[in-house]
């Protein structure tokens, strides 16, 4: 409780605690994914490398982990899980999803 001067007097009024609206949040954190969305493309069409873009992948991996929190949801395969994949599988993946990209 605080005291607030309203109309000349000072009154006991309740403190309003802000809760932001989750989905609002979600959709302003999916809007700024979205803004790096080029990286994927540059990165899929050989222009540019992973190791090029390493911190703005960085960071959207931050923003994908605090949409999943909002959602309540876990990452099948994280930044994190990733480092743990064998260079091999790596190599397989890149290489499915080039395949993908060239169909």
């Amino acid at each position: 409780m605080s005291r607030a001067l309203i109309n000349g007097e000072y009154l006991d009024v309740e403190d309003e605690i802000f809760t932001p609206d989750p989905q609002a949040e979600i959709q302003a954190l999916k809007q700024e994914l979205a803004s790096y969305d080029y990286i994927g493309v540059k990165i899929a069409m050989g222009v540019a490398t992973v190791e090029e873009y390493q911190e703005q992948i960085a960071y959207t991996e931050k923003l994908r982990a605090k949409i999943r929190e909002f959602e309540g949801t876990e990452p099948l395969l994280s930044a994190d899980n990733w480092r743990e994949v064998t260079p091999e599988a790596k190599a397989e993946i890149e290489k499915q999803q080039q395949a993908e990209v060239m169909i």
